[in-house]
This record gives structure tokens, C-alpha cells and sequence, in this order.
């Protein structure tokens, strides 16, 4: 192993050597970048985190995030005494009205200037309501439009609507779904996802499907506890009071598709 990684040394210098080389020849030079830590697309914050890290990987020492790399890398401990301060100060007023069970009216947003030490406070606007009806879609491949019918439950639905289901530790994935079925006035889900940790190749969010109701094999499931299954899909509950990690669709007595606000499991 140590050959091989030696080996392997040698090639990468060996290529550096001759890429220098190839730079030089073509009449390129070299100029130092100013360090920026704010532009994710120059890269400097994430090759600090890879260096550090490796070298701590080399010492055995405990390696860190990229967001505490960055945090030392910028310096940014002025920032904090000032701006977060200001916005932590402000946030924690509007949690004593939570406290104080204070009516929405008494919710305000803010805006404030350091430089010029001014404080704006205002209500803030209403959450944007969301309802069904027909949606017309472009289809790039056929060049042509196509209608889409909307139905969506609760309506009109906001960002800040979820569905609870109290108690969850103790039901099975066929009990959750039949407190939905109550909870969503009689619709049927069809099929049950749950979104597994991390992300695909392309940043988005993977899921299993832990149930489908065309698919025999998974009825076996509506028997299990939904904690089982979900800790079967990497989750780690221990100390969670709640989790929104399931994906369902549902559909109505016509079988047509209806967009449900998110689930929440109360445990």
C-alpha cells in the first residue's frame, strides 16, 4: 500500500511538472486571486476546507465543516458583534410575543441599517395562498400546450399548513394513513415515500417508496410500525419529537391526483 501511494506521488508531480512547463511554454502566467469567501463559484472557501481537512485526516486530529472553515478562514467575529447580534436581538422579540401568546397583528418584520443606525419595524405580509384550478403547461419536446387540473387539500393552502398525526411512535405505517384518510376528508393514499438523508448526484432529495397500492409486495408494510420503516431508511429518531421525511400522494374519489400539505409525524 505504502508503494502504491508513493507511486502515485510521483505521478501527480510528475503531471504538475509538466503542466508548469506547458504554462510556461505557452506564455501564461501566474497571478495570486484575492481571497473572497462570500462567492461560492471561485471555490476558495471549499479548497481551504479540503486542505485543512486532509491535513487534519494526516494528524488525526478532529476535522471541521465547511461552514466553520469559513467562519475562520473570514474572520468574521466583527460581523457578529454587529449584524447577527442586531438580527438575533430582533428575532428574540417576536419569540417573547410567541411566549405571550400575542395575537399575529402584533408579529412585525424588520429592517435596519448598521451604518446608519436605523431601525424600520412593519407588519408583515400575509403568506401566499395557493389554490387549484387549470394550469397550462409548454411542452418543449411536442411544441405544445397542455392543460393541467390542480386540486389541492386544504384550499387555498399556504407554505405554513401541515397535516399532524399525534402519537406516531406507536401506530403502523396502515394507521397513520387511516388518521390521514379522516384528516383529509376521505382521500386515498396511494403510494408512501420516505426521503432518505443526503441528495443524488444532481442535488436533489432521494426517496424510497415504502408502499404502493398496486404493488402486492409492499402491503406487508402497512402492518409495521412507521418508525421501523423510517429507521430502516437511515433516520435516526432517538430524541426527535417530529418528522416530515414522508412522501405521499393522494387522490380522490375520481382518482384524481390531489397536492396535500406536507405530513407531519408527532411522536
Amino acid at each position: 500500500a505504502a508503494a502504491a501511494a508513493e507511486q502515485q506521488l510521483t505521478e501527480l508531480l510528475g503531471g504538475l511538472q509538466a503542466l508548469a512547463q506547458g504554462t510556461k511554454a505557452a506564455g501564461a502566467g501566474v497571478e495570486a486571486l484575492a481571497f473572497e469567501k462570500d462567492d461560492d463559484e471561485n471555490f476558495h472557501i471549499d479548497f481551504i476546507t479540503a486542505a485543512a481537512n486532509l491535513r487534519a485526516a494526516n494528524y488525526h486530529i478532529p476535522q471541521a465543516p465547511r461552514h466553520k472553515c469559513k467562519m475562520i478562514a473570514g474572520r468574521i467575529i466583527p460581523a457578529i458583534a454587529t449584524t447577527t447580534a442586531s438580527v438575533t436581538g430582533l428575532v428574540m422579540l417576536e419569540l417573547y410575543k410567541l411566549l405571550q401568546k400575542k395575537p399575529i397583528e402584533k408579529m412585525r418584520n424588520g429592517n435596519f441599517d448598521i451604518g446608519t443606525n436605523t431601525y424600520m419595524m412593519f407588519e408583515p405580509n400575509p403568506p401566499k395562498q395557493l389554490r387549484g384550478g387549470k394550469v397550462t403547461h409548454f411542452d418543449p419536446q411536442s411544441g405544445q400546450e397542455y392543460e393541467e387540473t390542480i386540486i389541492m387539500f386544504p384550499e387555498p393552502q399556504t407554505k405554513y399548513d401541515k397535516i399532524w398525526v399525534e402519537g406516531a411512535s406507536e401506530l403502523t405505517l396502515g394507521q397513520v394513513l387511516e388518521a390521514l384518510k379522516e384528516k383529509t376528508q376521505g382521500l386515498e393514499a396511494v403510494s408512501v415515500g420516505v426521503v432518505l438523508p443526503g441528495e443524488d448526484e444532481e442535488g436533489k432529495p432521494k426517496a424510497r417508496n415504502i408502499y404502493m397500492d398496486v404493488q402486492q409486495a409492499t402491503r406487508k408494510n402497512l402492518t409495521r410500525k412507521v418508525t421501523e420503516l423510517l429507521e430502516e431508511c437511515g433516520h435516526r429518531l432517538a430524541g426527535k419529537r417530529l418528522t416530515d421525511a414522508l412522501q405521499i400522494n393522494f387522490v380522490n374519489d375520481d382518482g384524481d391526483d390531489v397536492q396535500v400539505a406536507p405530513v407531519v409525524l408527532k411522536f
